[in-house]
């Protein structure tokens, strides 16, 4: 099984995905490929905003946009960026962050900067699941402004139950594009994750896609340090994975959601 999952997780094989799901198919067959995928994964098309027939792409259809006011954004300091599952949430203890039960990985590995980890040293965090079935544009979850950006280049693990109890510090070992934000309450980062067939990670505020044959970490200050509002796009997975919340300050409504719940965007958390 390990060997599967470190032969899944070459670069090369989701590029090819993500090629293939970009490209222009004929419609009768792109017509079958997504109602096999609406069908088998429970695609709920009544908050789809446009026609089905209206996607020139796999990855278009993928990336869709949902009708207006599908996910209203709760109030509060905090709300959740996405649509998916909380598989685990809890405070930061001694810079590390919980896997799995029994599992741990270092907030330093995670966002590549003994620096950046120590702001977060008494924070909380959560990690968020996205499934297939799932809306996978991101939101923002805070009002803040982005002051920098770390894209770490790295390998593309599945990040599902099969792996995670098997692949040690795999978010850390994974491609990640960290985005750092200054908000009322502190600093915060929002970490989304590859996984195996993402085709690519972007964002509203940088031109640059991931998993692009990228070797070395960029970290770079964002020009103009753009504000974003709860609620505001402010990255795609093109193609699923997973995102993690770092608080700098403890956040017990983060802390307090359990293992397994399946939460929405714009739901508040804090």
């Amino acid at each position: 099984m390990n060997l599967f999952l470190y032969l899944v997780s070459k670069n090369g094989l989701s590029r090819f995905v993500g090629w293939a799901a970009s490209r222009q198919a004929p419609s009768w067959l792109l017509k079958r490929v997504l109602n096999w995928y609406i069908g088998f994964y429970n695609v709920d098309l009544a908050q789809v905003k446009k026609e089905l027939s209206s996607f020139p792409t796999f990855n278009d259809f993928f990336i869709r946009e949902l009708v207006d006011g599908a996910r209203p954004i709760g109030e509060g300091w905090l709300v959740s960026p996405v649509d998916g599952v909380v598989s685990q949430s809890g405070p930061v203890r001694d810079g590390l962050l919980t896997q799995v039960k029994g599992k741990t990985y270092s907030v330093a590995g995670l966002l590549e900067s003994e620096e950046e980890a120590a702001r977060f040293s008494e924070g909380s965090f959560a990690t968020i699941y996205l499934s297939p079935r799932d809306y996978h544009r991101i939101h923002s979850p805070v009002d803040g402004k982005v002051e920098r950006f770390t894209w770490s280049p790295g390998a593309l693990f599945p990040v599902n139950n099969l792996a995670l109890p098997r692949v040690d510090s795999l978010f850390n070992k994974n491609e990640r594009w960290t985005t750092f934000m200054n908000t009322d309450n502190g600093y915060f980062a929002l970490v989304k994750v590859g996984a195996t067939s993402v085709g690519s990670i972007s964002t509203s505020y940088d031109e640059r896609k991931t998993n692009t044959r990228q070797t070395m970490t960029v970290t770079e200050t964002v020009e103009g340090a753009p504000s974003f509002a709860r609620g505001d796009e402010i990255a795609r997975f093109n193609l699923g994975s997973t995102v993690v919340l770092l608080t700098e300050k403890r956040c017990e409504g983060l802390e307090a959601i359990p293992p397994d719940t399946y939460i929405q965007l714009g739901t508040s958390i804090a």
